[in-house]
């Protein structure tokens, strides 16, 4: 990720999980499959809520941005480009419960531009 995407998106301006690595694997239906669950969930009256709650829910969103990477065919020096995902975007609603799943793949690609 280069610094000028950095300063434009202002990403350290975020809340952002603070362990930086996670490990999935395997698909739906194998035997092992490993996942990362994200929830978010509005407090429960009594349990120190502000009172203003539900506008603060209906007024926050949730952003899950990762870096993607693709091919350039173009550019034979570097071939592998990074770009920030964005397409993942939800916002609140106190009355409303939001459930999403989102699939990941490696990408793996090998090259063969040299013919000897």
């Amino acid at each position: 990720m280069d610094e000028e995407t950095i300063k434009e998106r202002r990403i350290f301006d975020w809340y952002c999980p603070t362990k930086r690595d996670y490990g999935v694997r395997g698909a739906y239906y194998s035997q092992v499959f490993d996942y990362v669950e994200i929830k978010v969930e509005i407090c429960k009256s009594g349990a120190n809520c502000p009172p203003n709650i539900d506008k603060i829910i209906e007024s926050a969103n949730l952003n899950i941005i990762f870096i993607n990477r693709y091919l350039d065919f173009t550019s034979y020096d570097e071939p592998i480009k990074s770009f920030l995902e964005d397409e993942f975007y939800y916002k609140f609603d106190a009355n409303r419960r939001v459930v999403s799943n989102i699939y990941i793949k490696k990408n793996e690609a090998a090259f063969s531009d040299d013919i000897w």
